[in-house]
């Protein structure tokens, strides 16, 4: 009869195969990961296209908008400077002279009105013409100052605080000009020198407000919540930022692919700024959340976003339907194939499936339908063949013994020990009787036992040699059942192997015991053993592994018959060593029993 081969290639170990054998309802939700992959790998593509454009307008809009604060800043700055330079012409030796009289008179809390007329019509004037300057001052070393403020024809005398650092720097420094932050206002100081004495006499100082120049950010902000700042010679001058100069500073140094932009990712925030680089350092920066930029983006996204999950949400209902239809039939079969796993031969399936398995459903109600009439043709043949198999190994073993107690018979007949044959006829009988009666019912282990010291008499009687019988068989393994002439075999072997030349005596030994959910029994002898080689060779021809290695039929039948009853789980193991006895360990699954044995 031709067979069907089905060949299939075996790909376990790659991708393909991994994949190929997930579960169908997984491999849905590896689809709609994938689809949100690529979803995520477009968006984020968009994304990033749209943000380097964003940026890059940003840079465009915010550095036209930052150099103009930095100019305005600028410029105001030089006014200051202007009004410093123009109220102090040191160049000048009679406005020196002028000075001097000042700061000596204040020092002293002289009338000053003379002397400081020239002064009061020069502030006047100069903070008229500039609105953002609030106060301008001349102050003596020891704090006796004379200032002038917005809104003022007049000049006023105070003292100020000698130790505050828009006094103590510029006279300490050596650079011109000092600027601080007092309050909310801006601060330019400069000391006064005489430039024939070179001695510092005094520091003027002059006070505005840098308000304005954030006038020009608040009306071209495009982010509600970015901030801005004005730094000028390391000093906020305007603005909410939070940092500080040295941050600032950082910022502006760090290599950037953008002009002038620096995204940081870690504090989440894109700084924009503009540096002017001349007399004194000016930075011009504004602050803007990432978040903001982002919301911008994903709104200008957001027609591809919601797009894109329609379609993720489309595909996970449509798959989600078909999947489970198809599996809603699938699990028609497997149950039907569960049925026939357990041993439902021949079922048929009545049952709603979809239209493309009404087929496959059709085949397989054939299918089982012969399986089971193949079955049970199988399953009566191969009992039959089973039970034939067991029977000839078992008779197997009685022609073997039968013909070598004859031949005893024989001899015995020829010398005259017509008593011996008696006895030897009886004990042949006994064990021929129990050797062919009951077919292939099991017996007990106590039965087997017996029949071995039946054996065992029978040989010492027929033989010149001499053997000692020893059983050890606890209770519950003496009513184990087991095969028929189970010990017989083996024994027989021992006495034809064991007794060596010339040798009279082999005692040999049967124990059994309980092993897990295993009975053991070993038969041990004496005699002159076996090389070890040998034995490995026997054991492989037991597991299998060897099938050209000759041997007798003892023992071999007795370990085919083991396996036939119980398993190929179950046999014998051979253990010998040439001068120092066989061991021979039968292993078979533990049945129960409570008759004892021993002898």
């Amino acid at each position: 009869m031709a067979g069907l081969t089905v060949k299939s290639r075996e790909r376990g170990g790659s991708l393909y195969g991994k994949i190929k054998g997930i579960k169908l309802k997984y491999k849905l939700f590896l689809l709609l990961l994938f689809q949100a992959l690529v979803f995520l790998l477009v968006y984020s593509y968009s994304s990033t296209v749209m943000e380097k454009n964003l940026l890059q307008k940003l840079a465009e809009h915010n550095s036209l908008v930052n150099f103009q604060n930095a100019s305005s800043a600028r410029l105001a700055l030089g006014e200051l400077k202007n009004i410093c330079a123009t109220t102090l012409r040191l160049e000048n030796h009679e406005t020196v002279r002028e000075t001097e009289t000042i700061l000596r008179q204040i020092a002293g809390y002289q009338n000053i009105n003379l002397s400081f007329r020239n002064n009061a019509k020069l502030w006047s004037r100069a903070l008229g013409d500039h609105p953002f300057v609030r106060t301008v001052a001349i102050a003596a070393p020891a704090g006796p100052t004379v200032y002038m403020s917005t809104g003022s024809e007049n000049f006023f005398l105070t003292v100020s605080d000698p130790g505050e650092e828009w006094m103590t720097s510029p006279i300490r420094q050596r650079r011109d000009y000092h600027m601080t932050m007092d309050g909310e206002l801006f601060r330019l100081s400069r000391a006064i020198i005489n430039p024939i004495k070179y001695e510092k006499q005094g520091v003027m100082t002059v006070l505005a407000d840098l308000s304005h120049l954030a006038d020009n950010f608040e009306r071209n902000k495009l982010f509600p919540n970015q901030q801005y700042g004005l730094f000028i010679g390391g000093v906020k001058a305007a603005g909410g930022t939070g940092l500080t100069a040295a941050q600032v500073r950082d910022i502006a140094d760090t290599p950037t692919p953008y002009d002038s932009t620096l995204i940081d990712r870690e504090r989440g925030t894109v700084y924009l700024y503009y540096r002017q680089n001349a007399t004194d350092e000016i930075i011009s920066i504004t602050e803007i959340p990432y978040d903001a930029i982002y919301g911008q983006i994903f709104r200008q996204n957001i027609g591809g976003v919601l797009a894109m999950l329609v379609y993720v949400a489309g595909s996970l209902v449509i798959n989600t339907i078909i999947i489970r239809s198809v599996l809603k039939s699938l699990g028609v079969f497997e149950r039907a194939f569960t049925q026939i796993e357990n041993g439902q031969f021949g079922l048929t399936v009545d049952a709603r499936v979809e239209w493309e398995l009404k087929g496959f459903l059709e085949s397989f109600n054939r299918m089982s339908i012969r399986v089971g009439e193949l079955i049970h043709e199988v399953y009566e043949r191969s009992l039959t063949e089973h039970k034939l198999e067991l029977q000839m190994l078992r008779n197997q073993i009685n022609p073997h013994f039968f013909y070598n107690t004859l031949e005893a018979l024989r001899m015995n007949s020829l010398l005259g020990n017509e008593k011996d044959n008696v006895e030897m006829i009886e004990y042949l009988s006994t064990v021929l009787r129990y050797g062919v009666s009951s077919g292939n019912d099991p017996v007990r282990v106590a039965d087997e036992i017996g029949n071995l010291e039946h054996y065992v008499a029978l040989h010492n009687m027929r033989s010149d040699t001499r053997i000692y019988l020893r059983v050890f068989i606890p209770p519950d393994l003496a009513g184990q059942e087991t095969i028929r002439l189970l010990f017989q075999p083996i024994v027989e072997n021992a006495i034809h192997h064991g007794i060596s030349p010339g040798g009279q005596v082999l005692e040999v030994q049967v124990l059994g015991y309980r092993e897990g959910g295993n009975a053991v029994f070993t038969v041990a002898d004496n005699g002159c053993g076996i090389p070890a080689e040998k034995a490995e060779e026997i054991n492989r021809i037991f597991s299998g592994e060897a099938v050209d290695v000759k041997m007798g039929i003892g023992l071999k039948n007795v370990h085919r018959r083991i396996q036939l009853g119980y398993g190929g789980a179950y046999g014998l193991h051979i253990q010998s060593e040439a001068g120092h006895g066989t061991q021979v360990r039968i292993t078979m699954p533990y049945r129960g029993g409570d008759e004892p044995c021993g002898s």
